[in-house]
């Protein structure tokens, strides 16, 4: 049986349940393992301040892996670990995709939600992260400094068609992904979520088979392939499930929880 020393979960979709919280029954498994000397932290794309709380609300006090991996940062210390943003030149090219497409543009700059189009799906977003968002005139003037993420809120299928376009366009220049269907993000080529658990890995001298890692969407790739055990939610990618080791019950059943009971607690 191999052993578990660094747990990795993604947050929506995944560790989070479909209220936006986290269960009693996955706190619970988080502590025990944590009692058994298991690390635990997060790899999400979102913005370091909306995964606080949670990680807040878990205690924990190891580096969190944000914005696809372009933000590690302590969550006790605030100490930022690294940063990978995007190039102000290359934002600015990828800004103005995004508005000849008609869609809502979200560009994050030290920590805080920057738009120029108030749109409605700009407004859900907000609620859903739990950050209020700032609007500008024109994000093109606006942007002096390089932008930690940029991305698109739309339709499923036209950002899955700028999805392959924008891949080929850019190439190795920007780390594109989809985090839900209707979102579309830009981050720096090292800022992916796998890149982010080697670093932090080789920080705590974890070796690869000795991580566990969680995760439901296409952005969770990266991730899962960096782990020792990987671990697909039910409700996650069908892409996700078959390159997963296993694939536990979805984020509305525990299967974060089960998964950390099957494999870390009943050793």
């Amino acid at each position: 049986m191999m052993t578990i020393k660094l747990i990795a979960s993604d947050l929506d979709g995944t560790l989070l349940d479909e209220h936006g919280g986290i269960s009693e029954r996955t706190k619970e498994a988080i502590r025990r393992a944590e009692k058994k000397g298991v690390l635990f932290t997060f790899a999400t794309g979102r913005m370091y301040r909306s995964a606080l709380p949670f990680a807040q609300e878990l205690n924990l006090d190891l580096p969190l892996i944000t914005y696809e991996g372009a933000l590690i940062k302590t969550s006790h210390t605030q100490e930022v670990i690294r940063h990978r943003p995007l190039p102000v030149d290359l934002a600015k090219e990828i800004i103005t995709i995004g508005d000849q497409e008609h869609l809502s543009v979200n560009v994050y700059v030290d920590d805080e939600i920057y738009v120029h189009r108030e749109t409605e799906a700009v407004q859900d977003y907000s609620r859903m992260v739990r950050v209020p968002y700032t609007k500008v005139d024109h994000l093109q003037s606006f942007l002096e400094q390089p932008p930690t993420k940029v991305i698109y809120i739309g339709e499923e299928e036209r950002l899955l068609r700028l999805w392959g376009e924008l891949k080929e366009q850019f190439g190795d220049q920007a780390y594109i992904t989809k985090s839900t269907p209707h979102f579309l993000e830009f981050t720096h080529p090292q800022a992916t979520k796998g890149n982010g658990i080697q670093v932090l890995s080789q920080i705590l001298n974890i070796k690869q088979e000795e991580i566990m890692a969680f995760g439901d969407n296409f952005n969770d790739l990266s991730l899962l392939r960096s782990a020792g055990l990987a671990v697909a939610m039910e409700n996650g990618r069908e892409e996700l499930k078959k390159e997963a080791d296993f694939v536990t019950s979805s984020n509305r059943e525990d299967g974060v929880a089960q998964a950390i009971e099957q494999f870390v607690l009943s050793e």
